[in-house]
């Protein structure tokens, strides 16, 4: 028996999105005149009524533009477009019965959505002209951070992977600076997630996650989108700058001292719940709710009298003494300069002697022979956490 072998161009579609829930051949559009009614379907099943203002392109697509006195654009559909009569989802479906909108009413749309690209177009110029100033603004705004270099435009392999590892650097010292410069007592550990973009902040006591997270989530860039489905990425200008990542997640520790008040609180507490479990919880969420400084000592637990309505957590707080403050006079950092010494490191040099401590505390080494003159060495991951501490 003869096969046929005889070559053919037809191209055949499939699609398992349809009304069956099988798969179906999809069969191109016919030719759709002018002014063809289409029904345009996006999140939430929310809906436009548009009309064809053109034939098919080389690749099958017409042209249309928005019929509503709300809304203005154009729009596309394309060559597999099903009718309306098979509507599955988003996405856009002509008129089963090829009807047309009045030519007139047509070149009405067409002008209102020339028009508004007009204006899109000069809004966007506009805003592009505040994200340039916004954008020049900010290194002299947040002095102790630094700004990320240029993007490398041509180069090797090797170029890109030591340029992507120079800036992971960089956006690391950039977060780790701007929490010490909000939170300058708190000693904070940042790690790289063990998967994907991002990183772990950990701590003890100190700031609550609320108040880390105000400024943590600076360098987070990426957003749930409109349907909750997607983590979408959104990066602004302070993150174009100073850098950003995909995932930030903060996770404080609470110290012994604060956990043994859980006896305490079972003698004062006086409330509706009854098991172990239940009180256990509602003490979890007072000190979780609570910030506790550096130094604080001899922790108690207290019903809190002046609040008398709000969530059952509010009516309870910790209380603690603090050191008493000795008086002390501000290290002096004037006369020290901050030298970029080679590609991974930065360097301290001049009047280093009363702030040594401060020095060696952040990581640096003590080097006398530097080619600089004698100074403390860091790595240059160092360099915006030293910009925020001693202000230079």
């Amino acid at each position: 028996m003869k096969t046929n072998t005889t070559p053919t161009n037809e191209i055949k579609v499939f699609s398992l999105f349809n009304q069956s829930g099988g798969i179906e051949e999809v069969k191109p559009v016919p030719t759709l005149p002018y002014g063809c009614k289409v029904f345009n379907y996006g999140y939430a099943m929310n809906g436009t009524i548009s009309a064809v203002i053109s034939g098919p392109d080389q690749f099958g697509t017409y042209k249309t533009v928005i019929i509503s006195e709300f809304s203005a654009g154009f729009g596309r559909i394309d060559k597999y477009s099903r009718p309306h009569s098979k509507k599955f989802g988003i996405g856009s479906y002509f008129d089963d019965n090829m009807e047309t909108f009045n030519p007139e009413v047509v070149q009405e749309a067409i002008t209102r959505a020339e028009e508004a690209d007009k204006k899109r177009a000069e809004e966007k110029a506009q805003q592009e002209a505040r994200d340039k100033a916004e954008i020049a603004a900010l290194p002299s705004k947040y002095p102790f951070l630094t700004p990320l270099p240029e993007r490398l435009k041509t180069g090797n392999n090797e170029d890109w992977k030591e340029e992507h590892k120079k800036r992971n650097a960089i956006k690391k010292g950039n977060l780790s600076a701007m929490l010490k410069y909000n939170f300058p007592e708190v000693k904070f550990s940042i790690k790289k997630i063990s998967s994907g973009d991002g990183y772990d902040i950990t701590w003890t006591d100190g700031p609550t996650i609320k108040e880390v997270e105000k400024f943590s989530q600076f360098f987070d860039d990426h957003k749930p989108d409109i349907s909750g489905d997607y983590h979408d990425r959104e990066q602004n200008n302070f993150q174009k700058v100073f850098g950003s990542v995909k995932y930030i997640f903060e996770n404080r520790s609470i110290s012994p001292e604060i956990y043994q008040l859980r006896g305490q609180f079972n003698e004062i507490y006086n409330g509706s719940e009854t098991n172990e479990w239940e009180i256990g919880n509602l003490f979890g969420r007072i000190i979780r709710n609570q910030s506790y400084p550096t130094g604080a000592h001899s922790f108690k637990i207290e019903r809190n009298e002046e609040i008398t309505a709000g969530q059952h957590e509010d009516f309870y707080r910790v209380t603690y003494l603090m050191p008493e403050k000795k008086e002390s006079q501000p290290a002096n950092t004037e006369g020290l300069t901050l030298i970029d010494y080679s590609p991974k490191a930065v360097a301290i040099v001049g009047n280093t002697k009363e702030i040594k401590d401060t020095l060696k505390e952040l990581g640096g080494r003590w080097n006398k022979f530097l080619s600089c003159g004698a100074g403390w060495i860091f790595p240059k991951t160092k360099e915006a956490e030293l910009k925020a501490v001693l202000g230079i």
